[in-house]
């Protein structure tokens, strides 16, 4: 497969434009997607990290691991329902929406989101579910990826000509758990009910009133569930409105002020993340 095309074909046999694995790529690519699918929610993470980073991966695997970003195979909507009236307490959800869509209308690594209408006041809301047993999931995939690492890193360096170090493994391995730390803290839903309030807070403070962040719904805060409200829009990658060019240019700005001013900095910066809004905001 992969590593013959590169290995033998491209290193031994002197294929130096590797012209069988470039062949191959876009098959390869969707073997790529269906494998991070199969494997669950930190490699799916993985999926879209390396998704909008062509200087890592070639342009094929980028483009379909975009998928992840937003198209995630979800979660029965039946279990979703069931954490919904365990983490509200109660026995109807009529009690608290309306209205609530049948399915997810997006699903990601750790959770999937569906549009409902509060019972309360009427408004359109985004209610994001959590995966059930995420964290015993994710606990088991970065242990696993804490004992490759070693050997991944001493795969690399021979393929590159030069020796592994013991700093070389304890830096992999320092990565590792990292992107593990901020991992786990994607699934701390209070934490991200507090953190999207706080930089709506901080951009509004700096006149950056090109960005908003969805208003959160405090009361509806649970650990495994966050509700805020509906913003009506279009991926920022795949709108065609005449003014996305300057929204690029305010997700810099927005970007360098969280990274050289306020300190809270926003690490999941894929497309699927980043909104066109109606009235032409960032969000």
């Amino acid at each position: 497969g992969l590593l013959w095309d590169w290995l033998v074909l491209g290193k031994l046999l002197g294929d130096e434009n590797y012209t069988a694995l470039k062949k191959a790529e876009p098959r390869r690519a969707k073997q790529a997607l269906a494998l991070c699918e199969k494997l669950g929610p930190t490699f799916i993470k993985l999926g879209q990290a390396l998704s909008i980073r062509t200087d890592l991966v070639p342009e094929a695997y980028a483009l379909e691991l975009r998928q992840l970003q937003d198209a995630v195979p979800p979660f029965d909507s039946t279990v979703a329902r069931k954490v919904l009236e365990r983490e509200f307490q109660v026995n109807n959800l009529k009690q608290i929406f309306s209205s609530l869509s049948a399915e997810p209308v997006a699903s990601a690594s750790i959770g999937q989101v569906y549009r409902g209408t509060l019972a309360s006041t009427g408004k359109d809301v985004a209610v994001k579910v959590q995966r059930p047993g995420i964290l015993a999931e994710i606990a088991l995939d970065l242990h696993v990826l804490r004992l490759l690492t070693p050997i991944q890193t001493a795969l690399q360096n021979a393929a590159n000509g030069v020796p592994t170090t013991q700093g070389d493994i304890d830096l992999a391995v320092d990565l590792v758990d990292e992107w593990g730390r901020g991992f786990v803290a994607e699934t701390d839903y209070r934490l991200e009910a507090a953190n999207t309030m706080q930089f709506q807070k901080a951009m509004e403070a700096r006149g950056l009133n090109a960005v908003c962040a969805p208003t959160v719904v405090p009361e509806l805060v649970r650990d495994k569930v966050l509700v805020t409200e509906w913003v009506e829009g279009t991926r920022l990658d795949r709108d065609a409105s005449p003014d996305v060019p300057r929204l690029c240019g305010v997700a810099i700005n927005a970007y360098l002020t969280m990274l050289l001013d306020t300190g809270v900095l926003h690490c999941d910066p894929h497309p699927g993340n980043l909104l066109r809004t109606t009235d032409g905001k960032l969000c």
